[in-house]
């Protein structure tokens, strides 16, 4: 059977851990050497959102929201949906 890269939500999945396995050193090293980071759209891959647990891209550049900007980014997306 071949072996084939994981997906990012497998990636995710595997680094989630009980709390006595997050706290092993080793344990947590040899996960992330588990798989090469994944990237979306060519963008890395640089954490998990600590709260969601939802993965985290590096962007080239700063992304700072204000109302203004929120209020744009929803309509674009009502007009695309």
């Amino acid at each position: 059977m071949a072996i084939t890269e994981a997906s990012l939500g497998q990636y995710v999945a595997s680094l989630k851990a009980s709390k006595g396995l997050v706290r092993d050193c080793e344990a947590f090293l040899e996960r992330c050497r588990k798989y090469q980071t994944p990237s979306l759209a060519g963008f890395p891959m640089v954490g998990l959102g600590g709260s969601c647990g939802k993965p985290a891209f590096l962007l080239p550049f700063v992304v700072r929201f204000d109302l203004p900007k929120v209020l744009a980014l929803e309509a674009w997306f009502r007009r695309t949906k």
